[in-house]
């Protein structure tokens, strides 16, 4: 038993329930789309017990279920406790707002922050521990400007 069988078992399988014009030969629904119909075990037309083949799942618990009964009984009450939880944990996402965790995110942001200073002083020519401390040493005057010398060439 199961809580949804007919797709449970076959699936998106469909047949053609229209008869063949020979025998052995699969139908033609090519022009008649209101003739294909979902595959079932109620079925009644030999087409679809040719056509339509259980799923491997369905056929291990169809079998599972025969030969030990207790089995069956646990698999069906285990599908609605299953929808259920889903329900439960569906409806509490959906009105519960997340709380935010201000202390980690402050933490994140300065580690961030901490990475991308180091990162930037490694490109740069004559990095020393004291820029990267923050105790920079003077920059002369010319630095990284012409000189006077080159000014009056």
């Amino acid at each position: 038993m199961m809580v949804a069988p007919q797709y449970a078992t076959f699936g998106p399988q469909t047949y053609c329930d229209r008869p063949s014009r020979h025998p052995g030969e699969q139908p033609d629904c090519t022009n008649h789309r209101n003739a294909i119909r979902h595959c079932s075990e109620l079925s009644d037309n030999p087409v679809a017990k040719d056509v339509c083949t259980p799923s491997v799942v369905s056929t291990f618990i169809n079998r599972s279920t025969m030969n030990f009964p207790y089995f069956g009984v646990v698999d069906f009450w285990a599908q609605f406790a299953f929808l259920g939880v889903y329900l439960i944990v569906f409806i509490t996402t959906l009105v519960r707002t997340p709380r935010m965790n201000m202390d980690a995110v402050d933490a994140d942001l300065e580690e961030a922050e901490e990475e991308g200073l180091l990162a930037s002083t490694g490109r740069r020519f004559n990095a020393t521990w004291q820029d990267i401390t923050g105790r920079a040493k003077k920059r002369t005057q010319d630095y990284g400007a012409a000189t006077q010398r080159e000014e009056e060439i």
